[in-house]
């Protein structure tokens, strides 16, 4: 899958797949886990050594297509904090989880056609989706350097709570099954993987929030909430839903439900009361309770839009999962955060 630009670039990608709790070398296969890319360096090390093998310029940085499954929403912010100040550049790809990926070169014919058919005769386009409209990261802080050549690195990624919006040409999140030949013509236009409908704009927007049925979006981090979120507690300008009436005649300032996913189960914030993982799988385990309580009773405290913040340990993704189906019919504005094992929660919360 040849890269090809608008002027006359032609670059092979090294392809990184994000599926469940591994990152895949493709076609070789090798693979890391999410713990891996918290050691230092040693995704970028990885890379660079493939990079070698394919005998690149001494001024040619290493470009590598990350091709992201519905399930490895939460590992690619991972390998955005991972490669966040390294010399690579970056493009990305959203693909249904039970896509069959055809890692083959198209052939002259294949590209010349699909020049023609855009209407750029011998400017060709960026193969495989990695060539976005405005240049815009998914949650991302807003447009990066450049169009011809799909995310750029030497900017700062994903901030927690600062969220972009994503444009993707293949199918995601959930459609019929089928073959995805990386290198042709790939013309559908579809939303983030779970989303209900494309996103309408490239505007960066301050926090992601949860529309019916839409996937989690983890945020890679541990700021506290955004400004944009705080702005809109304080007299923000910005449009928002239909909210609680105002105590005192001003919204009061939002404090989030916080809860942390570990491997053994969930922890509610700052109460530390915690639920384990085998209640989860109950019936009547008595999250969705608490959850919507604690929302009930922000409610009529006169707070803002009520929000659930979720911290992810490593070893929590399986727990994140079961929590993220359990809480989706509440609706609520969620940010997620990866973390890392030895991170204390007390420093990120208000």
């Amino acid at each position: 899958m040849p890269y090809r630009g608008r002027l006359g670039t032609n670059r092979k990608p090294i392809y990184l797949e994000c599926v469940g709790q591994q990152v895949f070398f493709r076609p070789d296969g090798a693979s890391l886990f999410l713990t891996d890319l918290l050691e230092s360096g040693r995704l970028q090390r990885e890379i660079e050594e493939r990079a070698r093998a394919r005998s690149l310029p001494a001024d040619e940085r290493p470009y590598v297509l990350l091709l992201i499954r519905p399930s490895g929403i939460p590992l690619y912010y991972g390998v955005l904090r991972s490669l966040q100040d390294a010399p690579i550049d970056l493009g990305y790809e959203f693909v249904d989880e039970d896509w069959n990926l055809d890692f083959s070169d198209p052939g002259p014919s294949e590209i010349v056609a699909d020049s023609t058919a855009n209407g750029q005769r011998g400017t060709g386009r960026a193969w495989g989706g990695a060539e976005r409209a405005g240049g815009v990261v998914p949650g991302g802080n807003g447009p990066v350097r450049g169009t011809s050549q799909g995310m750029q690195s030497g900017g700062k990624t994903s901030q927690p709570g600062a969220g972009g919006a994503a444009q993707s040409s293949t199918p995601a999140g959930g459609g019929t099954s089928g073959t995805l030949t990386l290198g042709q013509p790939l013309v559908a236009r579809a939303p983030q993987p779970g989303a209900p409908r494309p996103v309408q704009s490239t505007e960066p927007k301050p926090v992601q929030e949860r529309e019916p049925r839409p996937a989690p979006r983890p945020v890679v981090g541990g700021a506290a909430e955004s400004a944009g979120e705080k702005g809109e507690g304080q007299g923000s300008t910005r449009s928002r839903p239909a909210g609680p009436t105002p105590v005192g005649g001003a919204l009061q300032r939002d404090v989030p439900i916080m809860i942390e996913c570990r491997a053994e189960g969930v922890v509610f914030w700052p109460e530390q009361v915690k639920v384990s993982l085998d209640e989860l799988r109950q019936a009547d385990n008595g999250l969705v309770a608490r959850v919507k309580d604690a929302a009930e009773r922000r409610q009529r405290a006169g707070l803002a839009r009520p929000s659930l913040r979720v911290f992810i340990r490593p070893d929590g993704l399986r727990t994140y999962y079961r929590t993220a189906a359990l809480l989706e019919p509440l609706q609520l504005r969620e940010s997620t955060e990866m973390l890392r094992a030895d991170t204390k929660i007390e420093a990120l919360i208000p």
